[in-house]
């Protein structure tokens, strides 16, 4: 079974929303793959209405570290568990940028994982010539202390290839790849599932799934539009 993630970032209204599923919806057929919906906070409930098919799961970007408590602007994983939301992207570059450290996306998982949601944990490098070791740190820091992984996707965004129009190169993807694999092996996490995600769209999602040893893709910007996003589904179905 493939896993496909959609994560639209900081992007959508209701009408739009309204339009996209009627689009997307009409247009695939989902019975062998699991669709993720990674939305912002505000489009959850409103997304989880529309929603009825059982293989679309919706997900939130981000969430808390933090219970509860004076954390203004924070959303956190039992206020998702209450809304009936499947799970969470943690530690996305974008995030890591404003300071998200290994700990705390680490206690993110944790507390996922506490609230019996899952999460989708991005890792990626972007200094290619220290690739291993910078994985390797990613791994060992984000997965420490835990135990049980059936809720846990990993999902690789080496950092220079996202948003990126240039090809992509696949032989190098595919052996940072097996470089998590073999860690994610010698942590006992054998199992994880892999996602691949950087500048994955329509015309070049074949040739990835084809070429990469993983278990589905994280789509950003052509997740965006119902009709691309739909084919590569489909393609993936």
């Amino acid at each position: 079974m493939k896993i496909i993630v959609a994560n639209w970032k900081m992007n959508g209204t209701v009408d739009y929303i309204n339009d996209y599923f009627d689009k997307f919806l009409s247009n695939v057929k989902i019975v062998d793959s699991e669709v993720i919906f990674a939305v912002p906070y505000v489009f959850l409930e409103h997304i989880k209405k529309i929603v009825k098919n059982q293989n679309i799961k919706i997900f939130a970007q981000n969430c808390s570290h933090e219970e509860n408590g004076a954390f203004t602007g924070e959303i956190s994983a039992s206020m998702l568990s209450s809304m009936g939301i499947d799970g969470s992207i943690v530690g996305h570059c974008e995030r890591r940028k404003y300071g998200e450290n290994y700990e705390i996306i680490n206690k993110k998982i944790k507390i996922l994982t506490k609230h019996n949601l899952r999460s989708i944990i991005c890792i990626g490098e972007d200094d290619k010539e220290h690739k291993e070791e910078i994985l390797e740190e990613q791994l060992e820091k984000c997965l420490y202390g835990i135990e049980n992984y059936k809720n846990m996707i990993l999902a690789y965004e080496p950092v220079w290839s996202i948003g990126k129009n240039h090809n992509l190169d696949l032989e190098e993807i595919d052996n940072s790849i097996a470089i998590i694999r073999g860690i994610v092996e010698k942590l006992k996490f054998e199992e994880l599932k892999i996602l691949y995600g950087g500048s994955v769209n329509k015309n070049n999602v074949r040739e990835i799934s084809a070429k990469l040893n993983i278990n589905g893709v994280l789509v950003g910007r052509d997740s965006l539009d119902p009709m691309n996003f739909s084919q590569i589904v489909n393609f993936l179905e």
